[in-house]
């Protein structure tokens, strides 16, 4: 394995994935060096040092670079205008980040790494310490600031505006208080961590994004009443999660935005509205959210349209799903019976247009599927791993109709698919 790299002196970039999953222990770079594409250095898990000059020319640090290195401080010199603030990711022994203070677009306090004028928090090394207090002149906690970090403890600002998606995931944080001045949270802010055991929204929000706290240790939430939309997954994967109350003002709610597992309750004037089959719906039930109970057996409402993103994801004991006379359903979105290992029978209604990405992903005992004249798009990977599936047929579809690649791949019993003539796409 490769683990001794001397660079050329005249060296401009070094590429993508150039040196990853290698054995080097240190490297220099070279002064006329002016980027360092993704991933150039990852997974070298014993590189200690990495050696940039203030005379370098070094424009571009970019996502992945150093991922699961072992480097404990990085020079920026006053050059370098991009440093992707996950290029890092995964390794959690950088404690420092130095700049030359010319540089006219970051600036470094006592080793975390900020824009020039101090109002974003760019990167805070992983191994910085265990808690924190973020300056007051901080308006922005950047994209993948605090990933895989060592922090338990945090306290924002007053004037906090913007935390940038996925800045905390994967680290150590325990109770986590978000400021009444927050109005944006990013995607997956708070994902994976573990140890979170109680949240505080502030009264600036208005939803919480997709996948913001998946894999948290919370037991218990009561959502704000200042809050309206709950993206996907936001809550999806807390193994401890029992109870959830929500406000009458939430109007939506995404696909697996809680396991399925827990108990929903919320006031009767709320825009929602759940069925003796413990399946979440909103108000005029036109769209299925998701089915808080495990059952072998459901029947879906005339009513619905959408079926969304996992809504029935892995219930390995579902077997059936029927459909009401005079369906309205158009949309299966992705990942909604993923994993349903024992559903068997199921005749999809002829209104429906789209079938999401991996929508019946692993339905190992699926047999047969019919489509009706509707259907616009089979997404990628949609009846993949249905190992039972033997039979494929289509109408004459109204319009032109698009499936995606690998739609039936894996599919090993299938023995007859008859296609329309109005199929314009088969991807492969």
């Amino acid at each position: 394995m490769l683990s001794n790299v001397v660079l050329p002196t005249n060296l401009e970039i070094i590429p993508n994935n150039c040196f990853g999953y290698c054995d080097i222990r240190s490297i220099n770079i070279p002064n006329k060096v002016k980027e360092m594409k993704k991933y150039c250095l990852q997974y070298n898990q014993n590189l200690l040092t990495i050696t940039i000059t203030d005379n370098s020319i070094l424009t571009r640090i970019e996502e992945y670079s150093m991922q699961r290195s072992k480097i404990e401080t990085i020079f920026l010199p006053k050059t370098v205008s991009y440093f992707a603030a996950n290029a890092f990711e995964s390794s959690q022994t950088l404690k420092t980040i130095t700049c030359n203070p010319s540089n006219p677009t970051f600036s470094v306090m006592d080793g975390i790494l900020y824009n020039k004028d101090k109002t974003i928090l760019v990167r805070y090394p992983a191994n910085h310490g265990s808690s924190f207090q973020v300056p007051d002149s901080v308006k922005k906690i950047g994209f993948c600031a605090f990933i895989s970090s060592v922090i338990e403890t945090i306290i924002f600002p007053p004037n906090l505006k913007t935390i940038d998606g996925w800045s905390f995931m994967g680290t150590r944080l325990k109770k986590l208080k978000i400021p009444d001045s927050v109005t944006d949270i990013g995607e997956g802010a708070f994902a994976a961590c573990t140890s979170l055991t109680e949240i505080s929204f502030g009264a600036g929000m208005t939803y919480i994004p997709s996948y913001g706290f998946t894999n948290a240790r919370i037991t218990k939430i009561a959502i704000p009443d200042n809050i309206t939309t709950i993206g996907d997954f936001a809550f999806d994967n807390c193994p401890t999660l029992k109870e959830v109350i929500l406000p009458s003002t939430i109007t939506n709610l995404g696909g697996s935005c809680f396991p399925s597992n827990v108990n929903v309750s919320f006031p009767s004037d709320a825009k929602l509205s759940l069925d003796d089959q413990q399946i979440l719906y909103n108000l005029d039930k036109s769209i299925l959210i998701m089915c808080l109970k495990k059952s072998t057996s459901y029947i879906i409402p005339e009513s619905v349209v959408t079926i969304r993103s996992s809504a029935f994801k892995e219930m390995t004991d579902l077997t059936k799903i029927e459909f009401r006379s005079g369906t309205s359903l158009q949309t299966i979105e992705y990942d909604a019976f993923l994993g349903c290992s024992k559903l068997s029978s199921i005749e999809i209604p002829s209104s429906v247009t789209s079938f999401g990405k991996k929508s019946f992903y692993n339905c190992a005992q699926l047999k047969s599927v019919f489509f009706g004249s509707k259907l616009t798009r089979i997404s990628s990977q949609c009846f993949e791993g249905c190992t039972s599936l033997s039979t494929v047929s289509f109408s004459t579809c109204d319009s032109s109709c698009i499936i995606d690649s690998y739609a039936f791949s894996g599919c090993t019993s299938l023995k007859t698919l008859t296609l329309s003539e109005n199929i314009s796409s088969i991807d492969m």
